[in-house]
């Protein structure tokens, strides 16, 4: 028996320190999550100094049931226990995922 695939239809992301600490991000179809100190462009507001005033860009792809990150910042947007993302390039991480903003900065859970 073949099991079933679960997409949902929204994706949501989990602040697990910080100022936001435990504050669930809901993300809708077609919605961006922008995160940086910048209050004019961005959802999430991050400030430390580590964080680019547009630092990286969460999207959940409800058709793949994949975020798109995508880094835009100066001082990195790392998945844990990995490298750097490729600056400016969009890439697929899966729910369960925890993206860190910065080298000893801000830890966020992709669900």
């Amino acid at each position: 028996m073949k099991q079933k695939e679960t997409r949902y239809l929204t994706g949501a992301v989990h602040v697990l320190n910080g100022t936001y600490k435990d504050a669930v991000l809901v993300l809708q179809p077609g919605e961006e999550l922008v995160i940086g100190r910048d209050v004019n462009v961005c959802q999430l507001i991050l400030e430390a100094p580590w964080v680019s005033r547009r630092h990286c860009i969460i999207a959940y792809n409800r058709e793949t049931g994949f975020y798109d990150v995508t880094d835009v910042s100066e001082n990195g947007t790392f998945a844990m226990d990995a490298e750097r993302l490729p600056k400016g390039e969009r890439t697929q991480l899966e729910s369960g995922t925890v993206l860190v903003i910065g080298t000893d900065g801000i830890r966020i859970l992709l669900l």
